[in-house]
């Protein structure tokens, strides 16, 4: 098979599509991916390869965030957004060069359980260490597994859809399980809110963005200020960040449970 060519612009000029399907990721990493995207491109890796060397990302992120303290847990978010980089990158090459595949499907949803497991029980491990207090290692790991539930309840909605095998059968019943859209919300709950619309600083694009922009400012302040009580306040609004975050997830998996038991959507679209 002949080796295709693109040219940088022309990368960017065919992400037209991506740029539409995912605005917030767009704005946070597509700039960075673009560059990456052409390098894989030239020397013919293969988007399953980008994404199951991928998996490894978050474990090392996570290694770092453990050893808690402030520059090893920036080193740490830093492998965060290297994989939610190339999480970008991995679908761009398999598009751009028709490569798109069920297998690339899969191990690009099995990566998502990685970062989200990782980043979440690595971030309570390492606050625990920087502040001494248990309440982050409690926090991380109610994270961890609030985040890693919404995921798999996403995921679980997709076997009825390769049952019935047809993706109008998955966007009726997105429609009737879902009471909100994010995009009719006020800008309030498009960027923080906790139920029925999470905002997108709780959302995985942003996630390691956010707590990247709190922790930088506790080194900064460890450097120059050494304020002992803007220390503590930043602990604070670290830890009412993630609070927030495993708040609005937790209402968002259990608005989904109870509205597919009550309703029986699926039973019910399945029967048709």
């Amino acid at each position: 098979m002949a080796k295709i060519k693109l040219t940088y612009r022309e990368i960017k000029s065919r992400q037209i599509q991506d740029i539409k399907k995912n605005i917030s990721g767009y704005y946070v990493y597509r700039h960075l991916s673009s560059p990456l995207t052409w390098l894989f491109i030239k020397f013919d890796i293969s988007p399953n390869a980008i994404t199951i060397a991928s998996l490894f990302i978050p474990l090392i992120g996570f290694f770092f965030l453990f050893i808690g303290t402030y520059l090893t847990l920036i080193a740490g978010i830093l492998f965060f957004i290297l994989f939610k980089i190339l999480d970008m990158c991995d679908g761009e090459v398999a598009r751009l060069l028709n490569k798109t595949s069920i297998e690339g499907v899969y191990y690009d949803r099995i990566s998502h359980y990685s970062f989200t497991y990782f980043i979440g029980i690595g971030i309570g491990a390492g606050l625990f260490r920087l502040y001494g207090s248990y309440y982050f290692l409690i926090a991380g790991f109610l994270f961890a597994f609030a985040f890693i539930l919404e995921n798999a309840m996403q995921d679980l909605l997709l076997r009825p859809l390769l049952k019935a095998g047809n993706e109008e059968f998955y966007k009726k019943l997105l429609k009737n399980l879902k009471e909100a859209s994010w995009s009719e919300a006020n800008i309030f709950s498009k960027i923080a809110g906790i139920y029925p619309v999470q905002g997108i600083v709780y959302s995985d694009t942003f996630l390691p963005i956010v707590l990247l922009i709190l922790i930088s400012a506790g080194y900064l302040q460890s450097l120059m200020l050494k304020n002992p009580l803007a220390d503590f306040m930043l602990a604070i609004a670290i830890l009412t960040y993630l609070l927030l975050a495993l708040i609005s997830k937790s209402f968002w998996s259990a608005a989904m449970i109870y509205k597919i038991e009550k309703n029986r959507h699926i039973s019910k679209l399945l029967q048709k």
